[in-house]
């Protein structure tokens, strides 16, 4: 669990710091039908109020309904969430919603019971079980909408949240792509971003292309819109002029010294975590800075064929049969008389491939095929 947490740990703050994102983003989303429904979104206007610290955030929709008369139960993220701690009062003063102009007074908040396990755990904990699942996992804000049959109906929804933040700067996010859990295409959908304390030459990066940018202001306008992921809403932006490029590079100059499979790499993007079998955190006496050397599942697996090859041609015949997820699903692993756990079935032979084995054989223990090793003390 250790290892998990730590490998964990340095993997994604690496991550994080060379594509500039976060494990614990502040996304917002737009209203977002609970079940498949008949209504389009004809129109959506965004107009945000951008602070160095917070936004505060009007959404106008215009609905249509094309079916019967139907009350539906309406859900929009409630991303304050990220700062709860079992006061949701002061979290739902923020959060407003108007039906045709009539002000909602019963809107209720679905917090999942994983998310309750312990509410004075610290919040990096309560955000790795936040990004379990996209929807599902989320803690919401509900209420319910009565569309008569064939009828139009206005809902606006304001609320404010802090602002995203990174080691390397702060950003708002906007996801158009959840409008498409209505039905057909947004007509027009309008996005102003009024920049309130954030002069413009503070500003690193803005998505999609297509807006436009003045001093005071950001806008986009689109038409006949099916919202995708690539239409989503994204602000970086630094709280001090050079900060920036300052965090980056500092960044850079304390980042560890990687290796994969015993190769210097310059960037773990490319590296899926599915495949690591193990990680090593040393220390570099000489930078002073940590090495890092990950081995991946295919080259532990060829390193461990290769050994004991070189032990038992014969065993090594019938090893090498399968592959490494097959390996690990028919195999059991015993060490020094000790069965290993599945689950560090691969960071075990990792190990043994820089051990001295004294003994190898395969036998059947309680009817599973096992392999059967004593290393050298």
């Amino acid at each position: 669990m250790k290892f998990t947490f730590l490998f964990t740990l340095l993997f994604f703050n690496f991550l994080y710091a060379s594509a500039d994102i976060t494990p614990t983003p502040v996304k917002v989303k737009g209203i977002v039908p609970r079940y498949p429904v008949n209504i389009q979104m004809v129109s959506e206007k965004v107009v945000v109020d951008l602070f160095k610290d917070s936004s505060i955030v009007t959404c106008t929709f215009n609905m249509k309904n094309f079916g019967n008369s139907k009350e539906i139960e309406i859900g929009f993220p409630m991303m304050s969430f990220y700062n709860w701690r079992d006061n949701t009062a002061d979290v739902k003063d923020k959060f407003d919603v108007w039906v045709n102009g009539k002000l909602i007074n019963k809107v209720n908040i679905y917090i999942p019971e994983e998310l309750k396990k312990d509410v004075n755990e610290d919040i990096t904990a309560i955000n790795s079980r936040l990004s379990l699942a996209e929807n599902e996992n989320k803690p919401w804000y509900l209420w319910k909408t009565k569309f008569a049959k064939n009828e139009s109906v206005q809902i606006i929804v304001k609320y404010s949240l802090p602002s995203g933040v990174t080691k390397l700067k702060n950003y708002f996010n906007y996801l158009l792509s959840t409008g498409a859990g209505w039905k057909g295409k947004i007509i027009q959908a309008d996005v102003i971003v009024n920049l309130k304390d954030i002069p413009a030459d503070q500003l690193i990066k803005i998505s999609p292309t297509g807006y436009i940018k003045t001093d005071k202001q950001i806008s986009w306008t689109f038409k006949n819109l099916e919202p995708t992921t690539n239409d989503d809403i994204l602000i970086d932006y630094e709280l001090v002029k050079g900060g920036y490029q300052k965090r980056l590079a500092e960044s850079i100059a304390n980042a560890p010294t990687y290796y994969v499979d015993d190769l210097l790499v310059d960037s773990l993007s490319d590296l899926d975590p599915k495949t690591i079998a193990n990680v090593l955190v040393l220390n570099d006496v000489v930078s002073r800075k940590g090495i890092v050397q990950i081995f991946t599942k295919p080259f532990v697996h060829k390193k461990f064929l290769e050994k004991i090859n070189a032990l038992s041609p014969e065993i090594f015949s019938q090893l090498a049969k399968e592959n490494e997820e097959d390996l690990k699903l028919n195999y059991v692993l015993v060490v020094n008389d000790e069965i290993t756990a599945q689950s560090d079935f691969w960071r075990k032979i990792s190990e043994l491939n820089k051990r001295v084995i004294l003994t190898l054989e395969i036998m059947m223990i309680n009817n599973k095929k096992s392999i059967i090793i004593k290393e050298k003390s």
